[in-house]
């Protein structure tokens, strides 16, 4: 998990210095915004300012890795809830949720503008559902930390995703808040992967 985790931070910190230029915002702008520019943005074949972007397979690619690492944290999540319905739907929704993000770095928005966004909800729907439920197992087993940084998650992730589903259906301009909350929500999760695995580890275990 965390080695593919690795791999996307390095794979997207390179992709974001090759990028070009040029944000839904502003296409006139030289290099990477890291609040302004998407993840999504760095999937490009050209920048939004219309230049080659060299670093997008490297994108593609480090998206992809994560989503292994989501997927596998979602595992661990549904490992650290015992038995019972909580754990069985972070299995399936998280699984879920990872199968249809794989589609989003692979069906960028330059190329297919319309099913990249419904690719990207239909992954956040079940993504935010595993969450839920995983908080819900976790305040449950008096995990408060890792808990309420899920709750940070899922409204986070929950508000992106409705203010994406909003800004697809008007078709108004790109508010800046959009790419923003992304950022934000990335690293609440990468934070929840961290202590979640923290507490998988300290979690008793079972005798053999």
């Amino acid at each position: 998990m965390f080695g593919s985790a690795l791999v996307f931070v390095v794979a997207t910190a390179i992709a974001m210095l090759l990028y070009p230029g040029g944000t839904f915002l502003d296409p006139h702008t030289v290099g990477h915004r890291f609040f302004a520019n998407f993840f999504c943005d760095l999937f490009h074949a050209h920048g939004l300012d219309g230049r080659p972007n060299p670093g997008a397979p490297l994108a593609q690619a480090g998206m992809l890795a994560m989503l292994v690492a989501l997927w596998a944290h979602f595992m661990v999540t549904a490992r650290t809830l015992g038995s019972g319905v909580l754990r069985f739907l972070v299995r399936v929704l998280g699984t879920m949720s990872a199968l249809a993000a794989i589609a989003v770095p692979l069906t960028p928005s330059d190329r297919f503008p319309r099913l990249h966004g419904v690719c990207v909800l239909l992954a956040a729907g079940p993504g935010v559902l595993a969450v839920t439920c995983a908080v819900v197992g976790l305040f449950r087993d008096r995990a408060l930390f890792s808990a309420w940084l899920g709750v940070a998650l899922a409204v986070t992730a929950a508000v992106d995703a409705g203010l994406y589903a909003w800004q697809m259906r008007t078709q108004a301009p790109t508010p800046l808040a959009l790419p923003a909350l992304q950022k934000v929500a990335a690293g609440i999760l990468v934070a929840w992967m961290l202590v979640v695995a923290d507490h998988d580890r300290r979690r008793p275990r079972s005798p053999a």
